[in-house]
């Protein structure tokens, strides 16, 4: 172990003297080695202090790091423990490894022994591992637990409030998979209270809106779900009774009903608080609370308190009542109003409103149920025997197939999934330049017909194409069809040349006109060089359909003829007449007329592409 560590100090004090190889403290040692021993063992405990301040930063990559500990271990101590600042930029996104001063990568565990999944180390923030003698053991991390707990793939992803009375409709924040839905039902009124000089008169308190809890999934609730606000009831006035609060709801999973209102005091009867609301739907359903009941005296001597507080909401709040004053509003969701208060005068008092409902929405989501997610588990077991076929067995699967996949048999007895696309072989594709015959004679999108015409940009007045798609056909053409082959023309018509306009972009961006290659009433023939044959450029189109014998054409021949004295006869069918040798004259005949040189052959159109 190096020195001036303190994992190699012992428990044991008599085991001390020199365990550490940089710390001595035996009996009878030297003066100097005890301020050496001193300094060193004040230097032990400033590096523990920097493995575990944080003070070290990560290094390496996201999902194999590494760190210097300034201990200078060769060996990681079992036990140690470090907090280290993770890298910038280095939050890791799957399995990790830690590397302490080049001895190793060693994979990082959690406490149960499974691998990272990926997030729990965060860049910039602080984390806490140990080494547990085989694998380093992620401890705790606050920014990973708060991601978990609160961020938008966490276990909380939002809340949701709803607390003005009326309908509403809930949008559930993406990623939710379940949530908790709270109904408070709107509190009932105040009953009123009737004035008369010499009496007391105190109507009843309204009764506090219903409570109930839910939890539904993501399915249950939908794309969006509507709901209602239970608007709190009004105060009465005088001698009338408060009016009841409505219910809460969020469609048909969870209803919260309204308070009941309290009764108005004034000449005879019990003017009674008003019933909390009732059970509603839910998980969990709890009734509201009843609002306090009022009172009617022909004395004003011996009112030590005043009753007609409105109920209590589910969450707290509610309302009490003044002497001769109008009851007070409930306060708080859901919360029942006060009975008025007519004491010893002809003014008669009103009730308060109860409160609003709401709806609370805690919407959960995250990675497992819940949490990180758990590791793979065990395989399930194998299903019964196919039916036994024609063959040497039951057919048994190869491999792992996957949705989509075909059957293909590997052998007599198994089949394996193999993806449609390898067995059906790859569509040939055409592209720039290349030619088709059809018998069409319109071209197909992305093509043009070899009309013996020109293309070009837009502006360029070409008689065949005129738009920006042809500018791959023409720089193909520019580049390997010569002036002959598929002649430049300028955007009036006027011919010019591949020298003169420089490049093929630069002749497009002119509006210049390229011809197309001569093909209507033509054959086509292979470019090149055969051997023992003249070289036919490309593009270029030559031939014709009739021709004109020279002389020099004919076959070498030659005409006889005969004189009197042999007996032949001339050239021309005349005897010789003299018996003398003479020079011969034929007549020509025959019109000179250009022969056909054509083959046999069927006519097509040819298109070629953009």
């Amino acid at each position: 172990m190096p020195g001036e560590d303190i994992q190699s100090w012992s428990v044991t004090a008599a085991n001390n003297g020199n365990s550490d190889t940089s710390i001595v403290w035996l009996e009878g040692q030297t003066r100097a080695s005890v301020n050496n021993s001193s300094r060193s063992e004040m230097a032990a405990h400033a590096k523990d202090r920097n493995l575990k301040n944080g003070s070290i930063v990560t290094g390496g990559t996201a999902n194999a790091q590494t760190f210097t500990s300034g201990v200078s271990y060769t060996t990681i101590p079992t036990g140690l423990v470090v907090k280290l600042k993770i890298g910038s930029g280095l939050t890791n996104t799957d399995s990790t490894t830690l590397n302490m001063d080049g001895i190793g990568a060693t994979v990082i565990n959690t406490d149960d022994g499974q691998g990272l999944k990926g997030g729990e180390l965060v860049g910039d923030c602080y984390t806490d591992f140990l080494y547990n003698g085989t694998n380093w053991i992620f401890l705790y991390s606050r920014e990973f637990f708060q991601e978990l707990i609160v961020s938008g793939e966490g276990l909380i992803v939002g809340q949701q409030k709803f607390d003005t009375a009326g309908a509403f409709t809930y949008t559930p924040t993406p990623g939710m998979q379940c949530c908790i839905i709270e109904c408070i039902g709107g509190g009932g009124g105040g009953g009123g209270a009737s004035g008369w000089p010499g009496r007391t008169h105190q109507g009843g308190g309204g009764g506090s809106g219903g409570y109930s809890r839910k939890w539904a999934t993501a399915t249950e609730i939908g794309v969006s779900q509507a709901g209602t606000i239970g608007a709190g009831g009004g105060g009465g006035s005088g001698v009338s009774n408060g009016t009841a609060g409505t219910a809460t709801n969020l469609g048909t999973l969870c209803t919260a009903n309204g308070g009941g209102p309290g009764t108005a005091s004034w000449e005879s009867g019990a003017p009674g608080g008003g019933a909390g609301g009732a059970i509603g739907t839910g998980d969990i359903k709890i009734p509201g609370t009843p609002g306090g009941s009022g009172l009617w005296s022909f004395t004003t001597d011996q009112i030590w308190s005043l009753p007609g507080d409105g109920g209590a909401g589910p969450l707290g709040g509610g309302s009490n009542t003044s002497i001769s004053a109008d009851g007070g509003s409930g306060s708080g969701y859901g919360a029942g109003g006060a009975g008025g208060n007519a004491h010893s005068a002809a003014v008669a008092r009103s009730g308060g409103p109860g409160a609003s409902g709401a709806v609370i929405i805690i919407e959960f989501s995250g990675r497992g149920s819940p949490g990180r997610d758990g590791g793979t588990g065990p395989s399930g077991p194998m299903g019964p025997p196919g039916p036994a076929g024609a063959g040497t067995g039951d057919v048994l699967v190869s491999g792992t197939p996957a949705a989509g996949q075909v059957a293909q048999w590997v052998d007599t007895s198994h089949i394996k999934g193999v993806a449609l696309a390898t067995l059906i072989p790859p569509v040939e594709t055409f592209s720039t330049g290349d030619g088709k015959i059809t018998l069409k004679t319109t071209a197909d999108t992305g093509w043009v017909m070899m009309n013996d015409g020109n293309i070009g940009s837009a502006a360029s007045g070409a008689t065949t194409r005129a738009n920006a798609d042809t500018q791959p056909l023409f720089n193909l053409l520019y580049a390997n069809v010569d002036d002959v082959g598929a002649p430049l023309l300028t955007s009036s018509g006027v011919a010019t040349t591949r020298a003169a306009q420089g490049t093929a972009a630069a002749a497009f961006a002119a509006n210049c006109r390229m011809s197309l290659t001569k093909q209507l009433g033509r054959g086509i023939a292979v470019a090149g060089a055969g051997t023992g044959l003249t070289n036919r450029l490309l593009g270029r189109a030559d031939g014709s359909e009739t021709h004109v014998q020279t002389i020099a054409e004919l076959a070498s021949h030659h005409h006889q003829t005969l004189n009197q004295s042999s007996g032949a006869l001339g050239g021309d069918g005349a005897v010789g007449s003299t018996g003398a040798d003479f020079s011969p004259a034929t007549t020509n005949t025959g019109s000179s007329s250009p022969m056909d040189i054509m083959n046999p052959r069927s006519y097509w159109n040819v298109m070629i592409k953009l």
